[in-house]
């Protein structure tokens, strides 16, 4: 976008990028045709968060399209499914929420736990393909593009961190890589979940708590009852 500034270029781009998929309709299978019911853009990067909400404002999807925010919560920190609900505000046990309009922007925030969804996209790599909630790429040839792919979802490794009760995945970018379309992979899977998309294996582990543990099991011994002669055998009984 030759003389454009940041800005300028950036809504460029996104008009150019995120208005034709908005407005495309997507064959399945069986010829039923489906359309992009949620989109999540980044507005953490940088200073840019002014124009990615003027974009959310203005591009005439403002029921589809919504910011994003990604926080790394820690296990010292409270989890988002354990925030005390405010007027207005969705809050999932899934580890995302959707913020009440509080700001000059009057745009609603979409934040999320990376750490735990981080969490929960390594899960479905290391899932069997075939198995409920593996995560498999479409096609038989690699490209440039599927290594590219591939390099930027192994950029990151996670650390396990216990506190106050908590273990959690800490998850750190590794030296000179770029995980763009990591986050992007991740984002799609948060956005999935909040249009209703989960696993049937899966219940919401958001808390990261530690294991109870668990109790030994109680035995109780009862000395077996006596009866009389009469009652054992029925004897003297009316029928």
């Amino acid at each position: 976008y030759p003389g454009a500034g940041q800005e300028g270029a950036l809504t460029a781009a996104l008009q150019d990028l995120v208005i034709p998929f908005l407005g495309k309709q997507f064959l399945r299978e069986d010829g039923g045709e489906l359309n992009i019911s949620r989109c999540l853009i980044d507005s953490g990067w940088g200073e840019t968060s002014d124009s990615i909400y003027n974009f959310v404002r203005e591009c005439g999807y403002a029921s589809v399209v919504m910011p994003y925010k990604g926080f790394d919560i820690s296990a010292t920190n409270t989890p988002i499914s354990e925030y005390k609900r405010k007027l207005g505000e969705i809050i999932s046990p899934y580890e995302w929420q959707i913020a009440p309009i509080k700001n000059k922007r009057h745009i609603r925030l979409f934040r999320y736990d990376t750490n735990y969804w981080k969490s929960f996209f390594r899960n479905r790599l290391l899932t069997s393909r075939g198995d409920p909630g593996a995560f498999s790429l479409f096609g038989d040839r690699v490209t440039d593009r599927t290594r590219l792919l591939a390099d930027h979802l192994s950029s990151e490794y996670s650390v396990t961190v216990s506190a106050q009760g908590r273990r959690v995945d800490v998850w750190k970018l590794m030296p000179a890589r770029e995980n763009h379309w990591f986050d992007c992979a991740v984002a799609c899977m948060v956005a999935a979940s909040e249009q209703g998309c989960k696993l049937i294996i899966d219940q919401p582990t958001a808390s990261g708590k530690e294991p109870r543990p668990v109790a030994p099991t109680r035995v109780v011994k009862t000395a077996p009852k006596k009866y009389g002669i009469r009652k054992r055998y029925g004897v003297g009984a009316s029928h």
